[in-house]
């Protein structure tokens, strides 16, 4: 497993000196980007082929708090890849060994300007030498938003300080929007499962629902007019029967 060793600063944290989902899924992001240039296949090796991985599931459980100034180790593997799509597992431990975080995210190979999907190239493949040899494949479980009851609603103008090298909002912002509309008792949850499903662009609208199926489950949909763009769950009770190893 690929591991970087961060030091958590306040700009990751919230008011009371917490890493917030934000900046847990910012880490995720930045170790997946690390490891991938790791092997020499970071964006400019993508660029140069008309190629682009595009995030289509996150499933994270978070087991303990992470104040400023913690430090993180930070882990992913690339596990493996079935047609168009790629897998990955994730853990993040603190300096003494103690698990934090564990998760893992779907992507699919895309080509950005015919914006078909493709499969990975051989030469490529070969490239990610710690993924599994034969196709395989992670299960996600659906998201289904219960959209009997609007708790409540946001509509906003993407800035462009969400946007990030691609040209579209940043998928750890997707996690900031959200977060704006669940009460302080779920702030950090124990679960977050996210589908991404359209981009986003600067200066579009777009408007932000909270639903709530209990008082443990916060069900929240982010839409561009009639359009989903991502459909987030965020569960604050513990789980049983944990299968995400690592």
């Amino acid at each position: 497993m690929f591991e970087k060793q961060y030091k958590i600063d306040s700009g990751m944290c919230d008011l009371e000196g917490k890493l917030s989902p934000y900046g847990f899924f910012w880490l995720l992001n930045d170790i997946m980007e690390k490891n991938a240039n790791s092997y020499g296949l970071g964006t400019d090796y993508h660029l140069a082929r008309d190629l682009a991985w595009i995030l289509v599931s996150y499933d994270v459980h978070i087991y303990d708090t992470v104040k400023n100034g913690d430090t993180v180790i930070a882990g992913t593997l690339p596990y493996a890849f079935k047609k168009m799509y790629g897998f990955r597992k994730y853990r993040f431990k603190d300096k003494n060994g103690n698990v934090l975080l564990k998760g893992k995210a779907k992507f699919v190979l895309v080509n950005i300007k015919t914006k078909a999907l493709v499969k990975p190239p051989l030469d490529m493949l070969d490239k990610f030498t710690d993924a599994k040899k034969e196709p395989a494949s992670l299960l996600f479980e659906r998201i289904r938003l219960k959209k009997e009851t609007v708790i409540e609603s946001k509509t906003l103008t993407i800035g462009e300080d969400l946007i990030d090298v691609n040209g579209h909002v940043n998928n750890a912002n997707y996690i900031k929007l959200a977060t704006a509309l669940i009460d302080h008792d779920i702030t950090l949850p124990k679960r977050v499962r996210i589908e991404y499903k359209k981009e986003v662009f600067s200066n579009e609208q777009i408007t932000v629902n909270l639903f709530e199926d209990s008082q443990t489950l916060k069900y929240i949909s982010i839409m561009r007019d009639d359009a989903c763009c991502a459909e987030i769950v965020f569960e604050a009770a513990s789980w049983d029967n944990e299968t995400n190893s690592v």
